[in-house]
């Protein structure tokens, strides 16, 4: 049986690729600061975890032989970045480090897939977004990623080390509780309001991608054998943030008024819009579409935290 690590197990995107890789017949490793009791473990599909930092100490604790490292762990909110700048470098860059180092000790002939993200393009015009263009991330989180990024290409470049590189751009599915459909949701079926206020103009756009495509994605680039390269992931559609919340706002059959405050949220680019183009070299495609994926998340919204029978 096959060994995967994934650290940041009890995040979303780290307990959904859990689920997928014990789904496929792998032992799964799981390493995180979450507090999981065993009954979520075992529903995650997590046969050994280890709570605790992404780093030496933890890392040696593992004694199996790893094909496939996930590295998921490191802060996931763009706004705390600012906050505290050191802290995500250290989540981020230092946590990464920590991963390529014990890699290059003990486990070089493993898959290193890290989950990177659209930050690190930032300020763009509204095009798809290639992976070769010049970057101008407008967060320390942006930042921390390309850093992140440079450091996976190093160590590949100079040990040896089998590494993709994954770019996801807005990341959605069920269980969730943070970002723009989660906040719509909450602020459309809250009942002490007449109106739902959102952050920008409505016109800003975002490349909806789905967590079931996610970790498909990542599972299939774990098969691949590669040195380095790096890859966007997300649906190749463009839409407003407008068309998203109108859209959630009549799946929940919400009377609210919506209103746009005009403001930029610190740390938000305008536009995210992805070129899949070599994504799509690996005989992979996006299958969810964003109606389809929306609806999804509004039934599982609606059967857990609506503030009001729908």
């Amino acid at each position: 049986m096959k060994t995967v690590l994934i650290t940041g197990v009890a995040g979303f995107v780290g307990r959904n690729t859990a689920q997928k890789f014990k789904k496929e017949g792998w032992k799964v490793v799981g390493l995180g600061r979450g507090s999981l009791s065993l009954n979520k473990r075992k529903k995650i599909g997590i046969d050994h975890f280890i709570k605790g930092e992404v780093n030496q100490t933890n890392l040696f604790k593992i004694k199996d032989r790893v094909e496939v490292i996930v590295h998921c762990a490191g802060s996931g909110v763009v706004s705390k970045s600012f906050d505290d700048p050191l802290k995500d470098f250290n989540d981020s860059v230092g946590s990464t480090a920590e991963v390529l180092d014990y890699m290059r000790q003990k486990q070089p002939k493993s898959k290193l897939v890290f989950t990177s993200g659209a930050t690190v393009y930032g300020l763009q015009k509204d095009v798809p977004l290639k992976e070769d263009m010049i970057l101008h991330p407008a967060s320390p989180y942006g930042s921390h990623k390309i850093m992140a990024e440079n450091l996976c290409e190093l160590y590949s470049r100079t040990y040896g080390l089998g590494v993709t590189v994954i770019r996801f751009f807005s990341l959605y599915g069920p269980g969730l509780k943070k970002q723009l459909i989660w906040d719509a949701c909450c602020k459309l079926t809250d009942p002490s309001s007449k109106s739902a206020v959102f952050w920008g103009t409505g016109e800003e756009t975002r490349d909806w991608f789905n967590i079931s495509d996610a970790v498909d994605l990542i599972y299939q680039m774990a098969q691949i054998k590669n040195q380095f390269n790096i890859i966007n992931a997300g649906s190749a559609v463009r839409i407003t943030l407008r068309e998203t919340i109108m859209f959630i706002k009549n799946l929940l059959g919400s009377s609210k008024k919506i209103i746009f405050n005009g403001e930029v949220k610190v740390g938000d680019p305008r536009h995210f819009w992805a070129d899949i183009t070599q994504a799509s070299k690996f005989d992979w495609k996006p299958k969810i579409s964003w109606p389809d994926g929306f609806t999804e998340y509004v039934k599982w919204y609606t059967r857990n935290f609506s503030k009001y029978d729908l």
